[in-house]
């Protein structure tokens, strides 16, 4: 009886083991095959100017993601970018340019390279495939909220076509915008906006206030040709942030980073792939401020489509 029971448990053990696919790091989890986790993050120069390389890739790569969108690539090459996103476990990469600010994407799975938009954009943007999903990784201007409208338009010019041929889209990164969805929180915050009114009388070329006020037009470019925001259900339980202003990287006290910080990273998805949403998440591991003044955005999809139990965190 003993070595019928044996038996029993190592037969389960191996049919265990073979289910759950070898992965490159020990200390990652068997994940469930139809589970796709994406992360936009802005790494600020290059990781905080090269300074932090080895933290950065050794969160990503206990996240696991299949898709990571990076932007501030400054000092990156293709080739380097390569390099480093093989350390989470990313045989795939690509970067709009070289200098400047480039954003880039690495994936799992190859990627082709649809456009690289430079001409009329602050820093630029790029359009991707992998895993049959169309990614445009962008980061608009810092300074200007009538240049961000000019951008947000580009880009939805190109999106829109293949929302309407029902294809899947994520477009992710840095858009320097706020959502309307935070619109009670930011207009409540009279010490911040005093900020920003402040900066923009110190400095003339910036100029993100529109008319006096926050400007949520950018954002609702890319919500009228029917894009969704990813962490949107999360605002009411989760900080209204989900960006900082470097205060920490100055190391200036916490309480003032987060009191002038404001959501400026999204993750925006066609609908289809909105009700394949299982999770999204913001990290706010405090590494995070090693690594950048910017705080990573989580999002993980269940991608079988035949899965009747799936439940979206986004609504219709």
């Amino acid at each position: 009886m003993k070595k019928i029971l044996w038996a029993v448990l190592a037969l389960q053990t191996l049919m265990l083991v073979q289910t759950c696919p070898a992965l490159d790091k020990s200390e990652k989890n068997c994940v469930k095959n139809n589970d796709f986790k994406i992360i936009t993050y802005n790494v600020l120069y290059g990781f905080n100017h090269h300074k932090s390389e080895k933290i950065g890739a050794e969160w990503i790569n206990k996240q696991n993601p299949d898709v990571v969108a990076l932007q501030e690539l400054n000092g990156f090459t293709e080739k380097t970018l390569k390099q480093i996103a093989a350390r989470w476990g990313h045989d795939y990469a690509v970067i709009l340019k070289e200098k400047g600010f480039p954003v880039g994407l690495t994936s799992k799975a190859p990627i082709e390279v649809i456009e690289r938009r430079l001409k009329g954009m602050h820093h630029g943007w790029l359009h991707c495939k992998s895993s049959g999903i169309n990614f445009f990784v962008i980061h608009l201007s810092p300074f200007k909220y009538k240049h961000r409208q000019k951008e947000a338009k580009s880009i939805c010019k190109k999106v829109k076509p293949l929302l309407d041929n029902k294809e899947s889209v994520v477009v992710l990164g840095d858009f320097n915008s706020v959502c309307s969805s935070g619109k009670e929180f930011l207009n409540e915050d009279k010490v911040f906006f005093k900020y920003l009114i402040e900066k923009e009388k110190k400095h003339k070329h910036i100029r993100n206030l529109n008319n006096g006020n926050f400007d949520f037009t950018v954002m609702d470019t890319f919500f009228n040709i029917g894009l969704k925001d990813a962490c949107c259900d999360l605002i009411k339980n989760t900080p209204k942030i989900c960006t900082a202003s470097p205060a920490l990287i100055n190391e200036k006290i916490k309480k003032q980073q987060i009191r002038y910080s404001k959501r400026i990273d999204f993750i925006l998805l066609n609908n289809e792939l909105a009700q394949q949403c299982i999770n999204a998440s913001i990290s706010y591991e405090d590494k995070h401020h090693q690594i950048s003044d910017h705080n990573p955005v989580i999002i993980t999809l269940n991608r079988n489509e035949n899965n009747a139990e799936q439940k979206s965190i986004l609504k219709k």
